[in-house]
């Protein structure tokens, strides 16, 4: 029993198990015949593109069994959308299939979109039905990133019952036409409308502004922004003309948040009945021919021109391109090939007046006689599709796009003027094309007065002046114990570098017409005389910092060779560190408009920038220059002796430097767009660093010269220097110590008998006592001094003569100095 128990358990675990594995088996054979699901994003701007997409998608499942389509509507300005398709492909999302593209899109994509020709084989006769034009236009070197779908191009729509109730024959030709139309029809109609304007179109800020834009300036004979060839051409007084035009509008016939209005805006305005003319798309022609405000009341034309231009429509259209991180990219080619195929194209014209993009449809005699009114009536020229910089702007359209309609959207917004919006515009457009350098016709320089000029040169003039009057004076001293103490020919270095950084001030004024030249030299002016005079400074002093810091036994060799190896160095340093600015990003000229308020006077002036990085490390490096200047100070505070210490001097400089830079750096930052006041600024800081360094550094060693050459005069003094005058006796000692009295000629006294007797020789006794005691404490003060001098002397030649340590040591010297003083 227990035999068949087990038996029966057995057999039951393995129909278990073989019923698991069938069971399994017919979820994976259901799950490979299940239908792929292809994810398709495009744009539905009607219900009639509701309708004819469900249709395609359901005959192409009649043709592809195994094939579903689901369609979702992709964002409705064009901007966001490419955004979105930026994101997707830089997530390498795996999400869509495929999707539309502009046809201005085309480099932009490029990395994340299948090769058409890789899975179509090349196949001639599937390319070879577009518009050749439009083909180009869709590949990337030998890659086919998309096939066309439509192409589209913008008309002027207009009520045709309005202009014949108003007395106009015919639609406007142009512009001045367009205004003066607008203006009657609008003041008429506002009888009974008060909302009806007389023109619409799309001034939000995104891709479809940029598209207005091109048409303005074009029918203005301004050129396409940017011709085929790189050439930047934006930057003219039709473009100028255009924009002021267009900022015209606003508020007069066009309502004033028409800055908000995309296509679909201007549509609901114009199928309401409150716009007499609008701009917009062939898409539009199908909503308008069914709504009742404009049913058989509307046609189309070209967009107008000024005298000058001609008409001028943006070429447009939309493509449709494969996801390369999709996991059904066989699936999605043969549905892109299926939507482009002729059958389509005329269902999209007929029902949604796309204009089809088939050489084959083209050449339909009665296509457009099947609609009321269709892209047929607007009899085209041949020059009349414009195409947008895209090609020569790839892969980088999309930013100068932007860049476009957000500048011009200043102008429109009144915050900006046309011509400063045209010129900022064009550098910007040139610089990019040029690899980030602008073109010589951007460097305008914004006019310095003449006035602060001719005072920031003279006031240069006096400082060089004062610092050659310095040079000369080292010169005339250079023997002189106080200036040999301190290294005369770097103090000379002191005064170049300070004459250096002056220099600079003259390419602040703009003396010379290389404006390139000129931004490169005023920072390397003022920044490497800055690396020469401190460098020198604190290299010199450092000598001294060294012998006075010595506590060992060892010789201490300081020569003026190496002094000069380091300032060298220090010079080298700066330089490599401007070296290395250029590097990470070139000078450049920014551009910044001068605005007042909310006008702007439409000159473009510049400033010298540089990096980020590259600011830092020339901030950094000459911080620790001027740091190390301090750690020298503080070392050498305690040095009793003013010819060696100048430890107060270098703190004192490095403060004054500090300071002003502190303060007037900020203050120079928020007056950027103010070049008269920054000149002013960065003029006087220079100036006055220089003036006040230089005096802090040198007026101490000349005040000692002269005091030593008072002393000279006092040691040889003689009878003369008592004078005598009707009104007493002086005696003085120049320079070191001066005493002063007043002693009467001759003094008359009685005794007590009443008679009188003199005291001249008593005053002159003690006249003479008075002399006596002087020089004996002259003689002492010059004594100690020579003693001071020749220890001195000997401590900075210590390298050389044989001197025993403990006499040169800082703690031997003051002791020596202190039993002097006792005794």
């Amino acid at each position: 029993g227990m035999s068949r128990w087990m038996i029966g358990r057995r057999s039951m675990r393995s129909l278990s198990f073989w019923t698991s594995v069938v069971l399994c088996a017919l979820l994976w054979l259901r799950a490979v015949s299940a239908d792929v699901m292809l994810n398709f994003m495009s744009t539905i701007l009607t219900p009639a593109d509701t309708l004819m997409l469900k249709n395609f998608a359901d005959r192409f499942h009649e043709l592809h069994p195994d094939t579903r389509v689901h369609v979702t509507p992709s964002p409705i300005e064009s901007t966001d959308y490419y955004d979105f398709l930026q994101g997707e492909m830089s997530r390498q999302s795996k999400t869509l299939d495929l999707f539309q593209v502009d046809v201005i899109w085309s480099g932009d994509v490029e990395h994340g979109v299948v090769n058409l020709f890789d899975h179509i084989g090349g196949n001639t006769n599937i390319t070879s039905d577009f518009i050749p034009s439009i083909i180009e236009n869709s590949q990337v070197g030998e890659k086919l990133v998309s096939l066309p779908w439509y192409t589209d191009y913008p008309f002027l729509f207009y009520r045709s019952d309005l202009l014949q109730k108003y007395g106009y024959p015919a639609p406007p030709e142009t512009w001045d036409e367009l205004e003066e139309m607008a203006r009657v029809i609008q003041e008429g109609e506002r009888a009974t409308e008060l909302g009806f304007w007389g023109w619409v179109w799309q001034g939000h800020g995104y891709e479809g502004l940029t598209c207005n834009i091109l048409e303005w300036v074009a029918s203005h004979g301004g050129g396409r922004i940017v011709e085929p060839q790189g050439e930047v051409t934006f930057n003219n007084n039709n473009s100028i003309k255009a924009l002021e035009r267009a900022a015209s509008w606003i508020g007069t016939i066009t309502p004033a948040n028409v800055v908000d209005y995309a296509e679909s805006d201007a549509l609901d305005m114009f199928v309401s009945g409150k716009a007499a003319f609008m701009r917009n798309w062939p898409y539009a022609l199908e909503v308008c021919n069914v709504a009742s405000a404009t049913k058989g009341k509307f046609n189309i034309t070209m967009l107008p021109r000024d005298e000058q231009g001609v008409h001028a429509g943006t070429l447009g259209g939309w493509n449709l391109a494969a996801n390369r991180f999709g996991n059904n990219i066989d699936d999605s080619v043969a549905l892109i090939e299926y939507l482009t195929s002729v059958d389509v194209q005329r269902t999209r014209f007929l029902n949604a007046s796309y204009p089809p993009v088939s050489l084959t449809l083209a050449a339909e005699n009665d296509l457009c006689s099947r609609i009321n009114v269709s892209i047929c009536d607007a009899k085209l020229n041949s020059d009349y599709i414009v195409a947008r910089p895209s090609t020569v702007l790839a892969p980088n359209y999309g930013e100068a796009s932007r860049l476009i309609w957000t500048t011009v959207g200043q102008v429109l917004y009144g915050r900006m003027s046309a011509a400063a919006a045209v010129r900022s515009i064009a550098c910007e457009l040139g610089s990019r094309l040029n690899g980030g350098v602008l073109p010589k016709t951007c460097l305008i320089m914004h006019e310095l007065s003449s006035g602060v000029v001719l005072a920031a040169s003279i006031l240069c003039v006096v400082v060089y002046v004062y610092l050659i009057g310095l040079a000369a004076l080292l010169a005339f001293h250079h023997q002189h114990p106080v200036i040999v103490r301190s290294s005369p020919v770097f103090c000379w270095g002191i005064l170049f570098g300070a004459c250096l950084s002056c220099s600079s001030i003259f390419m602040n004024a703009r003396l010379i017409d290389n404006l390139v030249l000129q931004c490169w030299l005023q920072d390397w002016l003022l920044f490497i005389g800055f690396a020469g005079c401190f460098g020198s400074l604190f290299a010199k002093y450092e000598r001294v910092a060294r012998l006075y810091t010595n506590r060992s036994l060892r010789p201490v060799n300081v020569s003026n060779s190496t002094i000069f190896i380091r300032v060298c160095l220090i010079v080298f340093c700066e330089i490599i560190v401007l070296c290395l600015d250029k590097a990470i990003q070139q000078f450049d000229l920014d551009l910044m408009v001068t605005s007042h308020e909310n006008d702007v006077d439409g000159t473009i002036s510049y400033s010298c920038s540089s990096s980020t990085i590259g600011l830092v490390l020339i901030v950094c490096y000459n911080g620790w220059v001027l740091l190390w200047g301090c750690v020298l100070a503080w070392q050498t505070r305690s040095i009793k002796f003013l010819n060696f210490n100048e430890s107060k001097h270098i703190a004192l400089s490095v403060w004054i430097l500090a300071v002003t830079a502190l303060v007037i750096v900020p203050v120079m930052s928020g007056l950027s767009t103010q070049p008269n006041a920054v000149f002013v600024l960065r003029s006087f800081v220079i100036l006055f660093d220089a003036l006040t360094i230089m005096s802090i550094i040198f007026i101490p060693k000349f005040h000692i010269i002269w005091r030593e050459s008072q002393v000279k005069k006092s040691v040889g003094f003689s009878a003369s220097h008592v004078r005598n005058s009707s009104q007493g006796k002086s005696i003085e000692l120049a320079g070191v110590y001066d005493v002063s009295h007043t002693l009467p000629v001759s003094s008359h006294f009685k005794d007590k008998d009443g008679e009188e007797f003199s005291q001249a020789p008593l005053v002159e006794l003690r006249q003479t006592r008075r002399v006596v005691e002087v020089l004996r404490y002259k003689v002492r003060t010059l004594a100690f001094q020579l003693w001071s001098e020749k220890l001195r002397y000997r401590l900075l030649r210590q390298e050389i003569e044989d001197v025993p340590p403990e006499s040169v040591s800082p703690e031997g010297f003051e002791e020596r100095e202190r039993k002097s003083e006792m005794s």
